[in-house]
């Protein structure tokens, strides 16, 4: 994998174009299902392929023509092409469902059905699993339910919130177009400008709440002062939850995904499966449609600098407490420390820093669940010195108070030394 480039005089990091093609070439080699992708494997993302595979139940594998169960926690050629096809299925079609995705998979050649009944579920589990792994919105939970049932993981320790409201669901829903089967668990791709949340102050917050910036709203104070949890999900639909029984809040560990999609050229259209899990415009206001998909992509790399990377304390905080320890197969994505790590940073396509966004307009798709993180933050108050000195997000109130502070703890010491040669000279009278 190609290094980063250097940081610019200016100390601008930005994306090399050989790290650039290194990431797209092996991103498509996952989602297209290519050799290459077991081939040129890496420590990020690869890795992390590779550890999902391993999750399957061999049952699940033994459908796909040619593929060698006797290997069956390993990429072989067979395996690589089904992935492919699930792809290129799921792009192609309009709207399709898993039950189309399986059929054509078993008109193919692809997937074989030995018993019309066990066999159906399980292609169907197949095609599950892959689509969760090539649109990164869920993680498939095989073996963890009925055979009559789909699961998905828990990335949240039981948190139910507005992404995911329920784990399993009926085979009989694979019947549905993916966007409807999908919402069968949550609303894991929301819509532009929509309030996930039923909470009336949730509501009130995201009305009232236009604008955010870095020195609102940042890691160092969510830690400092609201001393929320950090937890990096492999689950893109995770992304900014925030469980406030745990005061925990979910961050997704993939920016690279994201990336590669958001910066491919505009003109190409349904660059990976997750533009087909998209409904159509006319359908429900609760899920996103096709143009929101670049925009939501965007606005997750935009968080990590609004939460990290334009902050220096919070810098400091995302290199000394990263989402390094404890990941499976040492699975670590290199562009968070750029994103987080790193005072500038550039796509291609421009910078992603502002001063202040508009909530509407810059994240529109995220905006429920920043202006509901803002409100949960606007509520916690100081409890210590070191925390009232940490807390900076009125500035001007910060500076006042502790110039008045300063001063007066000085007039008062002057005043009390004053006292003092006072009463030395009575005593000398």
């Amino acid at each position: 994998m190609d290094t980063p480039r250097p940081p610019r005089p200016d100390g601008v990091r930005t994306l090399s174009e050989g790290y650039k093609k290194s990431v797209l070439s092996r991103l498509t080699a996952i989602r297209s299902g290519s050799r290459d992708a077991d081939l040129n494997g890496s420590k990020d993302v690869l890795a992390w392929l590779d550890d999902q595979l391993k999750t399957l139940p061999t049952s699940t594998l033994s459908g796909v023509v040619g593929h060698d169960l006797s290997t069956a926690t390993q990429w072989t050629l067979p395996l690589a092409q089904a992935f492919s096809e699930i792809a290129k299925c799921a792009k192609a079609a309009n709207f399709p469902s898993i039950d189309d995705i399986a059929d054509h998979l078993i008109k193919e050649g692809v997937l074989e059905v030995t018993t019309r009944k066990e066999g159906l579920l399980e292609a169907r589990n197949f095609v599950f699993a892959v689509l969760g792994w090539q649109t990164m919105l869920y993680r498939p939970a095989l073996g963890t339910c009925p055979p009559q049932q789909l699961a998905v993981a828990d990335e949240q320790d039981g948190y139910r919130g507005q992404a995911f409201m329920a784990l399993k669901q009926s085979h009989l829903s694979t019947k549905r177009p993916i966007h409807e089967f999908l919402m069968g668990f949550g609303i894991l791709l929301p819509p532009a400008n929509y309030c996930t949340s039923t909470d009336l102050d949730d509501k009130k917050a995201f009305e009232d709440l236009k604008a955010i910036g870095s020195d609102m709203l940042n890691a160092f104070l969510l830690d400092s002062i609201g001393h929320v949890k950090l937890k990096w999900v492999d689950v893109l639909s995770c992304h900014l939850e925030f469980d406030e029984r745990t005061n925990t809040l979910f961050l997704f560990r993939f920016p690279s995904f994201c990336a590669v999609h958001y910066t491919a050229a505009p003109s190409e259209k349904e660059t990976s499966v997750i533009h087909a899990a998209a409904s159509p415009a006319s359908s429900s206001r609760q899920w996103a449609i096709e143009e929101d998909i670049p925009q939501m992509l965007k606005e997750t790399l935009t968080s990590y600098r609004l939460l990290f990377g334009q902050n220096r304390q919070a810098r400091k905080l995302f290199r000394r407490c990263g989402p390094v320890a404890g990941l499976r197969g040492n699975v670590y994505d290199p562009m968070l420390s750029l994103l987080c790590g790193h005072k500038s940073f550039r796509l291609t396509r421009g910078s992603l820093d502002k001063d202040s966004y508009d909530l509407k307009h810059d994240f529109p798709v995220m905006r429920s669940r920043i202006s509901r993180l803002h409100k949960i933050l606007s509520a916690k108050k100081p409890r210590s010195w070191r925390e009232l000195w940490r807390d900076k997000r009125d500035s001007a109130g910060w500076y006042t108070f502790w110039t008045v502070l300063t001063f007066g703890a000085i007039s008062i010491l002057l005043s009390f030394f004053q006292v003092v040669l006072q009463l030395v000279q009575l005593a000398r009278q």
